[in-house]
C-alpha cells in the first residue's frame, strides 16, 4: 500500500481507502470466485482447459492454492 492508503480489517475482509476516500474491499481468492470470473470472461468452465486466467485488479488478499486446479494455465494475469 502507498502512504496515501490505509488498511483496516473488518469482518474477515480488508478495507483500504485511497487518498480520495473511496473504499476498496480485498477479497479471498476462492474456487467459486475464479469460476465466476472465468464465466464472465467466457472462458472454459473446466479449470484444466483454460490456458489464460485474467484475475488482475480484483483486490485479492493473497494468491491461494485453489489455482492448482488450473493446471493448463500458461499465462496468469494478477496485476494490482
Amino acid at each position: 500500500f502507498t502512504s496515501s492508503q490505509r488498511e483496516r480489517q473488518k469482518g474477515g475482509q480488508y478495507l483500504t481507502e485511497k487518498s480520495e476516500g473511496e473504499p476498496i474491499t480485498m477479497v479471498d481468492m476462492t474456487r467459486a470466485a475464479i469460476q465466476q470470473i472465468t464465466k464472465e470472461m467466457r472462458q472454459y468452465q473446466s479449470p484444466a482447459l483454460n490456458d489464460k486466467l485474467y484475475l488482475h485488479f480484483k483486490g485479492w488478499k493473497k494468491i491461494d492454492e485453489c489455482l492448482g486446479d488450473y493446471s493448463g494455465v500458461r499465462a496468469l494475469w494478477l496485476r494490482g
